[in-house]
């Protein structure tokens, strides 16, 4: 895939089991987010795995929307992201805050006071505490609650880069 670069925000519907789980409790079309740390590396952070790096090319997906910042990034803000990214490698998906997003949608209610447990993560969790971490605030209205994956793609910040659609092998 070309014209990626650091910060590319993927929306990503997988068609997994977990993906699609994932979508029919938020009624929302991804399942996964991720984000791009150069122009073919993302960090990848899935249930039962722990955050990694994985090569565009090694995504297997239904459908991507690649979504970038209106404002770019400038390059101390890029340098910090990949640091940060690179920090969080290795960690642990965060099952307990995961199952409360779950219940923030299947009760249609917001939670409050959320704090980042960073030695877990889960996928959009994870986006957002990098981009707040570079100023870049995705969700300022969103305060501290927990983040869903229809939260960052909503995000007026943000804009459709790209549009890739396939079929699974």
């Amino acid at each position: 895939m070309d014209n990626l670069q650091a910060g590319d925000v993927l929306f990503i519907d997988s068609g997994t089991f977990i993906g699609n789980m994932v979508k029919f409790i938020s009624e929302f079309n991804f399942g996964h987010v991720a984000i791009m740390v150069s122009d073919t590396e993302m960090v990848d952070i899935k249930a039962f795995s722990k955050s990694s790096i994985v090569h565009i090319n090694d995504i297997q997906f239904k459908r991507m929307v690649i979504k970038r910042t209106k404002q770019p990034l400038s390059r101390e803000q890029v340098n910090q992201l990949v640091k940060i990214s690179y920090e969080n490698l290795g960690k642990p998906y965060d099952y307990k805050a995961i199952f409360s997003l779950f219940i923030r949608y299947i009760f249609k209610t917001k939670f409050k006071s959320h704090t980042y447990e960073l030695d877990h993560l889960y996928c959009s969790e994870f986006v957002d505490y990098v981009y707040k971490a570079i100023d870049c605030d995705l969700l300022p209205e969103n305060g501290n609650s927990l983040v869903g994956i229809d939260d960052l793609f909503m995000s007026d910040k943000l804009f459709i880069h790209k549009e890739v659609i396939k079929w699974l092998m």
